[in-house]
């Protein structure tokens, strides 16, 4: 009689001590869930914060490379404009050199004949 009242003694000190370990993981759990949120959270928000800038940096870049593109296409169509216009300058001094001629072939009135 006197073991089984000390078997149900240690059963309910055994128990006792589930309880109390149950309780301080739960208080461990709670304490590092604070610290979670306290700082690691704010450190994966910034994150996302730096995720997002970059992101958005990286699509103005985009369209600003473009855009250079672009204006490098209309570089090159100015310089082949002001190379087209020296050429016509040059041609238009070379003509006046010859004599004048700064008609075409086909804008010229075909001589007069006399008949006789």
């Amino acid at each position: 009689m006197l073991g089984t009242i000390v078997s149900f003694f240690a059963l309910a000190v055994a128990f006792g001590a589930l309880w109390f370990a149950g309780e301080a993981s739960k208080r461990a759990e709670f304490q590092h869930k604070r610290f979670y949120d306290s700082h690691v959270r704010g450190i994966s928000d910034t994150v996302k914060v730096m995720v997002k800038s970059v992101k958005d940096v990286s699509a103005a870049l985009q369209r600003l490379d473009k855009e250079v593109a672009i204006l490098g296409d209309d570089d090159e169509r100015v310089e082949l404009f002001r190379k087209i216009s020296v050429l016509e300058d040059t041609v238009a001094k070379l003509q006046d050199q010859i004599g004048g001629t700064t008609h075409l072939a086909a804008d010229k009135k075909p001589p007069r004949r006399k008949m006789l």
